[in-house]
């Protein structure tokens, strides 16, 4: 059985220092921690920045990466920056460095970026290999190049593989975010 200490539903809501400590003392095989939610809306994403004032995001991870330190054990976070966007992953990135550097604690970094360059996505958008999910407005090609965040899955048929180019051949688009809206017109 894998333990997983999860300290509490996302980085910047805080967690119990004491509750922390009997999750250690447990002895887990991994912490992890959310980044972030859509509940906080699309803004975030579409401006690709942090719900949270880094200020306390800081302190929280410098607790949890001490935490991992004094556990021996890895320490996860999905959606980095709340949104996960590259910007907030490369923030994200940049605290973590910044604390492990003053723990003086060695730590070897895995980093998974999500973004889609916007022209790539508008050639595939002409080329009608991306299918939009329901919106209030029509997906064009202008918005497609202005997202600065578009998140993409596989097409709903399961079969489908990446093409020679290791590109995806037929796509479904998330909607855009808020700020991606006001370039279509």
């Amino acid at each position: 059985m894998v333990k997983v200490l999860v300290p509490s539903g996302a980085l910047g809501l805080n967690y119990d220092q004491e509750a922390l400590q009997r999750g250690i003392a447990a002895g887990p095989d991994i912490i992890a921690i959310d980044g972030g939610s859509t509940d906080s809306g699309p803004s975030y994403l579409g401006r690709g920045v942090s719900k949270y004032a880094r200020s306390s995001t800081r302190i929280e991870w410098a607790g949890l990466m001490q935490a991992r330190a004094e556990a021996g054990v890895p320490l996860v976070i999905g959606t980095a920056g709340t949104c996960g966007a590259d910007s907030a992953v490369d923030w994200m990135l940049d605290i973590t460095r910044e604390i492990a550097a003053e723990q003086g604690n060695p730590v070897r970094i895995a980093v998974l970026r999500s973004g889609q360059d916007p022209e790539f996505i508008a050639s595939e958008w002409e080329a009608n290999r991306i299918t939009p999910w329901a919106t209030p407005r029509t997906l064009t090609r202008t918005c497609c190049a202005a997202a600065p965040t578009l998140w993409l899955w596989p097409g709903q048929n399961r079969s489908q593989r990446p093409s020679k180019q290791g590109r995806i051949s037929s796509l479904q688009a998330a909607p855009l975010t808020l700020r991606s809206w006001r370039h279509c017109r």
